[in-house]
């Protein structure tokens, strides 16, 4: 079942125009996504976001886990953070994540935020809409990856399990 997602993804995805720039998702300081993946943990977003762009999409460009997640919808407004903590909470800040021009593999410039953690913060949505322009927000494809609830904590069971037999002190639920 998942390879037949991953296939109509990898589908629609591609079919999809390329050229951000040439639609008005592009200015001087970068582009906005147009795709986004929503889920949870051990859903295989992570497998979603590879296969993605191994097929030419760009993630943002943060290293590590920020090339998937950047966490900008989810994370906590300035007013809510206090000072001296910046989150992104501005456009420039947002698209400079993704840099115009930047070809990933395949040549695409189609850019996707994959931060699961927006499926379950009732606040992303209203962010969206708001910090998206107006013009590009019919262009946008969500894709949601759910699983069947009991697998799934079974995985994440075991995947902090086996981290915490190689010795990793890593139990951070909060990460997807």
């Amino acid at each position: 079942m998942f390879f037949r997602l991953a296939s109509l993804c990898l589908a629609t995805v591609c079919a999809a125009p390329s050229g951000a720039e040439s639609q008005g998702a592009c200015n001087s300081v970068g582009c906005w996504p147009r795709l986004f993946i929503l889920g949870a943990q051990k859903c295989a977003t992570t497998s979603l976001f590879n296969l993605l762009t191994a097929a030419g999409v760009c993630g943002s460009s943060r290293p590590g886990m920020g090339e998937k997640e950047p966490h900008i919808y989810d994370a906590k407004l300035v007013e809510e953070q206090g000072a001296g903590h910046q989150p992104y909470a501005i456009e420039r800040d947002y698209l400079a994540l993704y840099p115009a021009g930047r070809q990933c593999d395949m040549g695409a410039t189609y850019y996707a935020d994959a931060t699961p953690r927006y499926l379950r913060h009732w606040w992303v949505p209203d962010r969206m809409a708001s910090f998206t322009p107006k013009h590009l927000q019919d262009n946008v494809l969500m894709i949601a990856v759910l699983r069947e609830p009991v697998a799934r904590d079974l995985s994440w069971y075991n995947h902090m399990l086996g981290n915490h037999l190689a010795g990793s002190n890593v139990s951070n639920p909060s990460h997807d």
